[in-house]
């Protein structure tokens, strides 16, 4: 065998084994026992006829673990680490080898399991790899390769960092399947890069049938919240989301995803799913928790009290960790308000009618008795035989739309995509309008379960979600439409007065655009607009203060990324985004920012929603900087509005004067707006855009010498010149002058001649500099066709264009 080396690996005498024995053996010696062809006593018919229980028996020969275990103890978190890569197709077909040797070279074995047969074929892959993996680094490499061969043929609890592996057997009367390749070892850390961020475990693939069974084995669960009892009361107490930020906020750390935490004493990512607020399901290969549906009151008992669990013989029993973390919940003081609640008769008169402090939307300007208030709409709710109030649809449409302690409170913001609640809440103060809190869904199912016994958590759910809907807002569109305009201009001359730019059609279009693309950006929101005005100057002359003023509440300087979530999450609830210091990002980055701010609408899905949703861009991008050099493409700029602040020039503070002027500033824009203007600059503007475009490029001493080149009139006889012969004319003053002047070029001959390197060191990146460059001078343009040049043979060129 070629490639060969050593592997740890851990054995059992048999599945039931508690003590596990660490090996070094090397990869040759692991195959050569896997080859062995081990006959038990029965037939196929009779093993597959039998219960589960005896199959385990039967193929119960020993077996190993791929890798060293801490201890001697068969537990996820007792794996120190894997080198052995051993994954179950149960769901194959006969031609795996095949395409699995067409897709890998690497070191592999192929065998049948105790169950396989033609007719339904079961295999055992074995691979080692480059080097030893961490146990989240095996959930990753392992999820990736059975990726790539098709991940819903694995069994998925095969992934599992501490799954024993049964030696290989068969029945008496079929034969043993065999293969192995060999090959170089699985690159580790190959396999880890090919990821985006490996760490992510929401970018594992994963096979859509575990998805599947977590989703029934939610829907089997029983609520629980409706559960009796200590548990009931704990799980009433705290959503998954509360018990992670009360109990476990060292274990668990909201990761980036929505609904998924990361395991903090792990090394992958988001691997905590959260369903419905009420369960979790970890995909932690390291989490005690992993691959187990847990409430809020296993998770917290899992984690509190799990290690008195180790040494249980019986299991059956109860366990020591429910007794702890039940008088646990006895001694919590939230969970014995709940308790407490529960044995109240009617909590209606336990909550004070606080008086409702709104502020913006509404003024109670008189105080209204609320027993009187609610007498007549009480009567109208649906009751059961026991006289008790129905958990339906109807009922709690009613509640929210009449009960004076909840009616108008909870408000969706159209703007950032925020749930609101506009007052004093029967559980909480609320002294101004504030996004709503994770107690405040626990308020109301409180609330709703004392007052009128309601308590089915999802159909809460479901009617908060409408009363959201039904009292919906968007504080800019409302800010804009009480706005009246007092006649005066002030739009364009914005940045000449406070800015001190040039007075000429550019500066004032800019400005005019970008106020009129907000406008527009809110009243039509995903309208086409991507310019973005960067105002350039030295720092401390105001540029950051003139934005967040026109932004007002919704100015944000918060831009550090444009990827995943989080790019979409930063600008939710901001109108105005300043981009700052453009200059200090690499040109692929620039790029990035350039896809990003050029897009009309983004999709994802919000803390309260179950599936993604489209959601149109509402904002617009200026930026600043101090460097006057702030554009490193020398084309695709067309997007940026460069204007230079000069302070001094200035006829306005902007510090002192600005705030007065705003509101008039916006309505003018609103105007502007709803009398169509373009939001793209005119003709004649852009001509001076491209103008202060090209001045604020980053600068290439090359382009001046290769315009030089350009410009040199050719001999007669410079097509049959060598490369040497053409620099020495071009270096040498004394030659005789060229009559000739050039009509095209190409790339090589720029690289070979005018800037004298050689070809050969000519690579892809150097090409597109070069080609970047000649993009850039706009008396030249390229050919869509080749041409058949001295020296260089085919390339594609740029032509002179003609005046």
């Amino acid at each position: 065998m070629t490639y060969d080396g050593e592997l740890d690996i851990a054995i059992g005498l048999s599945a039931r084994s508690k003590a596990w024995s660490n090996k070094k053996l090397k990869w040759s010696e692991l195959v050569s026992r896997l080859g062995e062809e081990n006959k038990t006593t029965e037939t196929f018919k009779e093993f597959v006829s039998a219960s589960k229980e005896d199959q385990l028996k039967i193929k119960d020969v020993g077996g190993y673990v791929g890798g060293y275990l801490r201890g001697g103890k068969r537990s996820p978190a007792n794996v120190v680490h894997r080198q052995l890569m051993t994954l179950d197709l149960d769901f194959a077909h006969k031609d795996l080898w095949d395409d699995f040797t067409l897709q890998f070279d690497n070191a592999a074995v192929l065998h049948g399991t105790h169950k396989h047969s033609d007719a339904s074929p079961r295999y055992r892959l074995i691979m080692p790899l480059s080097r030893e993996v961490t146990a989240d680094e095996y959930v990753a490499i392992s999820r990736k390769i059975a990726g790539i061969i098709g991940i819903d043929l694995f069994d998925d609890s095969t992934f599992e960092t501490n799954r024993l592996m049964f030696w290989p057997s068969t029945p008496k009367d079929m034969d043993y399947y065999f293969k192995v390749q060999d090959g170089p070892w699985i690159d580790a850390d190959e396999v880890l890069n090919s990821y985006a961020d490996w760490k992510d475990s929401s970018l594992w693939p994963t096979a859509s049938s575990r998805f599947e069974a977590v989703d029934r084995a939610v829907k089997k669960q029983e609520d629980p919240t409706i559960k009796r009892g200590l548990i009931g009361a704990f799980c009433r107490t705290y959503s998954i989301p509360e018990a992670i930020e009360t109990f476990l906020s060292d274990t668990y750390v909201p990761s980036a995803l929505e609904d998924r935490y990361t395991y903090t004493k792990g090394s992958a990512s988001a691997g905590l799913i959260v369903y419905e607020d009420k369960f979790a399901y970890s995909h932690h290969g390291t989490d005690p928790c992993g691959g187990k549906l847990c409430n809020a009151f296993d998770l917290v008992r899992i984690h509190k009290f799990g290690h008195l669990d180790d040494k249980v013989k019986d299991p059956s029993s109860k366990l020591p960790s429910v007794s702890a973390m039940e008088e646990f919940v006895r001694n919590d003081p939230d969970t014995k308000t709940t308790i407490a609640n529960d044995h109240i008769n009617s909590a209606k008169y336990e909550f004070a009618y606080p008086e409702h402090d709104r502020t913006q939307e509404e003024v109670v300007e008189k105080e209204v008795d609320p027993e009187a208030e609610s007498v007549e709409w009480m009567k109208e709710l649906e009751v059961d035989t026991r006289g008790a109030y129905l958990s339906s649809d109807a009922n709690l449409n009613l509640i929210f739309a009449n009960d004076p302690r909840l009616k108008r409170l909870f408000r969706q913001n159209d703007f950032d995509g925020k749930r609101y609640v506009f007052g004093n809440l029967p559980w909480r103060r609320v002294v101004k309008p504030e996004p709503v809190k994770n107690v405040d869904y626990s308020g109301v199912r409180n609330y709703l379960g004392c007052v009128y016994g309601i308590t089915s958590s999802l159909k809460i759910d479901d009617a908060m979600a409408l009363e959201f809907e039904r009292n919906h807002f968007h504080p800019i569109l409302d800010y804009l439409n009480d706005l009246k305009w007092d006649g005066i201009q002030r739009v364009d001359k914005l940045l000449i007065d406070y800015m001190g730019a040039d007075d000429n059609i550019y500066s004032r279009e800019a400005i005019r655009k970008m106020l009129v693309g907000a406008v527009a950006r809110v009243m039509n929101p995903g309208v086409k607009f991507d310019l973005v005005l960067m105002l350039v100057g030295p720092q401390g002359s105001g540029k950051s203060t003139f934005i967040k003023k026109l932004g007002k509440s919704w100015f944000s300087d918060t831009f550090l990324t444009v990827q995943g979530k989080e790019a979409l999450e930063q600008i939710q609830g901001a109108w105005l985004i300043e981009i700052a210091e453009l200059s200090g990002l690499r040109k692929a980055e620039v790029e990035s920012v350039k896809h990003f701010i050029s897009k009309s609408e983004d999709s994802f899905r919000p803390a309260y929603a179950r599936t993604s949703e489209i959601y149109p861009r509402q904002c617009v991008f200026f930026g600043t900087t101090n460097d006057s050099e702030f554009l490193r493409d020398p084309t695709g700029n067309r997007r940026f509005m460069p204007v230079d602040v000069v302070p001094n020039n200035a006829k306005k503070d902007v510090f002192m004067e600005l705030d007065d002027e705003i509101d008039q500033i916006w309505a003018e824009a609103v105007v502007l707006y709803k009398s169509k203007e373009k939001l793209y600059l005119s003709h004649e503007a852009e001509k001076i855009a491209k103008n202060e475009q090209s001045s604020h490029s980053e600068s290439d001493e090359r382009k001046g010498i290769i315009e030089a080149y350009l410009e040199r009139q050719l001999p007669d006889n410079w097509d049959s010149m060598d490369l040497y012969q053409r620099r020495d004319f071009l270096v040498d003053e004394l030659n005789p002058k060229g009559t000739t002047p050039r009509d095209y070029v190409c790339v090589a001959e720029i690289w070979c001649e005018c800037l004298g390197r050689n070809r050969e060191d000519m690579d892809r990146y150097k090409t597109r500099e070069i080609n970047d460059l000649l993009k850039s001078m706009p008396e030249w343009e390229p050919c869509k066709t080749t041409k058949n040049f001295p020296i260089y043979g085919k390339q594609k060129y740029y032509v002179r264009k003609l005046d």
